[in-house]
């Protein structure tokens, strides 16, 4: 085989006069053989010679071996009076370009790689496949790159992503068809979104989430598509709810029986100190959110003045008391409650640094800090201050109103014994939470077989139930019911949106931050993978 069937094809206008090896170096010596040059400015055929001068363009390793070509090119007269240039330079139509130091499919390659990985990690990866190019060089490669024309979609998935969380944000578009970014926009805003709408006419079907100016943004730009609200924020939503409903009867509800022990409830009870309660930040920020409530100020106003999120603001609002913290059933420190109880009555003055210390050897995956809260918890104190007790013999009963909340929404068939036991004795104990208990079915079995025409008796119900968190869902509903209705209908969702602003953020936080808006766009929109 010859040489130049290895290196070029057979259709190249070149011939290989040498190639040479040197250490780990290949130097090839190539030569021009185009029968027609032509002028670049004029386009006039010329094959009156001028001169010969050499070019040198690194190529990609060859067989493990850096690539250097060395092209003998020529010049040549223009033979048209009337052009400007005298001598011109020969073209080649592919694999070498005027000014450049690098062969057309190594820089293909190294946009490629740039496009992957990002500056600094390519000028490594590139080091170690055997040639060497700077992140600069790779960064200006693609900010040269244009982005190619994208056929306007025909279901369009909408969604947000975080310049920085909690301050500034953009929009990703994905067509929901191929799975593909097809472009960024650098805000949030009904108008940004509206105009690119109005300019991509043919957008048929739009999935989104129930941010408010996106509902605007869409109604305003493309005002006969379809809109389909996601189904996953639906249901998000509708636990937000059903937490917000335990949150306010948390006093009534933590006093349910654990469902395995109950009639053991009396030694599983943790008991504090009376004389000396343990007076929290989170204690404190709640008794003053309290105060200034029963005073008659705001939530605006006092989250502003206490530095607290309304969010929570608004939460402690609808509490009597502060939920205590709870400890994951598995990782509890009761599991070692008889090791603690003999090294006690062995060395009375042990410190808690080393009781710590040796739990972690007997497999206690907790932080020091979770170990001193844990027992502060049970009213037991190490070292100097410690007093003999009877430490409690039993595990304490694991319940949190968030991770509640979520069994309401959990598959029937995938509940545990225990689970199915707790959601019982709740919705025994709250009218509130039988109800909810079984609107949620209705909705989620509504939602999982497609039933949308039940959309309008589930809202009916949920208005006329005495709950008011699943009243203000109902009426949210209703406010974006075309969206909602389509959404039980119909298929798509903001699901390959949601996958694509992952990757979108993996490849923000490569660039640690100091990359440009249109760099980013440019990297998600041309990425193949």
């Amino acid at each position: 085989m010859k040489a130049k069937n290895i290196i070029l094809s057979d259709e190249d206008a070149f011939e290989v006069a040498s190639v040479v090896r040197e250490y780990d170096y290949v130097h090839i010596y190539l030569e021009s053989k185009q029968k027609d040059c032509f002028c670049p400015k004029c386009m006039a055929t010329s094959i009156k010679l001028h001169s010969y001068y050499n070019r040198t363009f690194k190529d990609l390793p060859m067989f493990g071996n850096k690539s250097t070509i060395f092209l003998r090119s020529r010049k040549f007269y223009c033979l048209n009076d009337n052009c400007q240039a005298r001598v011109f330079t020969e073209r080649f139509s592919e694999h070498f370009f005027p000014y450049k130091r690098s062969t057309s499919r190594l820089e293909k390659a190294a946009l490629d790689l740039v496009i992957e990985a990002g500056g600094k990690p390519s000028e490594r990866i590139a080091k170690i496949m055997g040639f060497s190019i700077s992140d600069t060089t790779l960064l200006r490669l693609l900010e040269k790159k244009k982005v190619p024309l994208q056929n306007t979609p025909r279901v369009l998935g909408v969604d947000d992503w975080a310049f920085k969380k909690r301050d500034r944000y953009g929009t990703v578009l994905v067509n929901l068809e191929n799975r593909k970014i097809i472009d960024l926009l650098p805000d949030r805003e009904a108008s940004t979104l509206s105009n690119w709408l109005a300019k991509h006419p043919e957008v048929e079907i739009i999935s989104r989430d129930r941010y408010g100016k996106y509902i605007l943004g869409v109604t305003q730009g493309a005002p006969n598509a379809i809109q389909v609200t996601d189904r996953w924020h639906l249901l998000k939503n509708l636990k937000e709810a059903i937490a917000k409903i335990m949150y306010r009867e948390y006093n009534r509800l933590s006093k349910i029986p654990d469902p395995i022990k109950p009639a053991k409830l009396k030694e599983l009870k943790p008991s504090l100190p009376q004389n000396k309660p343990i007076d929290t930040k989170s204690k404190q920020r709640f008794l003053e959110v309290k105060r200034m409530q029963k005073d008659g100020c705001s939530i605006r106003a006092i989250a502003r003045n206490l530095n607290m999120h309304r969010q929570t603001v608004k939460k402690y609002f609808g509490l009597d008391e502060l939920p205590r913290k709870v400890y994951k059933e598995r990782n509890v420190i009761t599991y070692h409650f008889k090791y603690i109880k003999s090294r006690m009555e062995q060395e009375p003055d042990i410190l808690l640094t080393t009781l710590w210390k040796e739990l972690k050897t007997r497999g206690y995956t907790g932080a020091y800090s979770t170990l001193s809260e844990a027992l502060l918890f049970y009213g037991i104190r190490i070292g100097k201050k410690a007093k003999q007790k009877n430490l409690p013999k039993n595990k304490l009963y694991f319940f949190k109103p968030s991770k509640t909340a979520f069994l309401f929404l959990k598959d029937e068939n995938k509940l545990s014994q225990m689970q199915q036991n707790l959601i019982q004795k709740l919705c025994v104990k709250s009218e509130e939470l039988a109800t909810t208990l079984t609107l949620t079915r209705i909705f989620k079995r509504m939602m999982k077989e497609k039933e949308e025409g039940n959309l309008d008796n589930w809202i009916e119900s949920a208005i006329d139930s005495n709950v008011k968190e699943i009243q203000s869902f109902a009426t949210g509903l209703k406010s974006d019911y075309d969206a909602v209705r389509n959404a039980i209908a119909l298929s798509w969702s903001n699901g390959p949106v949601e996958g694509n602003v992952n990757k979108l953020k993996t490849i923000k936080r490569q660039m640690y931050g100091r990359g440009s808006f249109q760099l980013l766009k440019k990297r998600l929109i041309l990425n193949t993978s």
